[in-house]
């Protein structure tokens, strides 16, 4: 299990890595090709303050997938990782997921569409997968760490 919990760790990690180098793209994207620089500052807090949040809190698997390498056992920081790992995944899919709401009744009022597709695709090309498999992996990673070894 010694081995499960790191590799647990290191993909949610990776995933979570992916979600920012993503959003950071978009973020360069949108300020060099649409983004007036009146606006910018609303763009960043919108945009790029979720990105250091997610980064901030990444800090918190890193240090806990090297004291799982080294062989150290503890409790508190396990649960304290899964716990803001939990609550920042739910913040982050509440943002991803609220913009595709009105974009669908929009589309639905003027009977353009008539299914979900709009919300999936705005939850998918906003990197809500890797969000989701993320901190799923890193909340199971976190979990795992807290029991201790079965020493044979």
């Amino acid at each position: 299990m010694k081995k499960a919990k790191n590799i647990v760790l290191l993909i949610g990690i990776i995933c979570n890595l992916l979600y920012i180098l993503l959003q950071i793209f978009k973020f360069v994207y949108h300020c060099i090709t649409i983004l007036p620089p009146i606006n910018l500052k609303y763009f960043i807090i919108g945009d790029f303050v979720p990105i250091l949040i997610t980064i901030a809190i990444l800090i918190l698997p890193v240090i806990l997938l090297i004291r799982n390498l080294k062989n150290k056992t503890g409790k508190v920081l396990p649960i304290i990782s899964a716990m803001m790992c939990g609550v920042v995944s739910l913040l982050i899919l509440f943002s991803l997921l609220t913009p595709a709401i009105p974009q669908y009744l929009i589309y639905s009022k003027l009977g353009l569409i008539d299914t979900y597709l709009t919300i999936i695709l705005s939850f998918i090309t906003n990197g809500g997968i890797l969000v989701l498999a993320g901190f799923v992996l890193l909340i199971v990673g976190s979990v795992m760490s807290t029991f201790k070894p079965k020493v044979e």
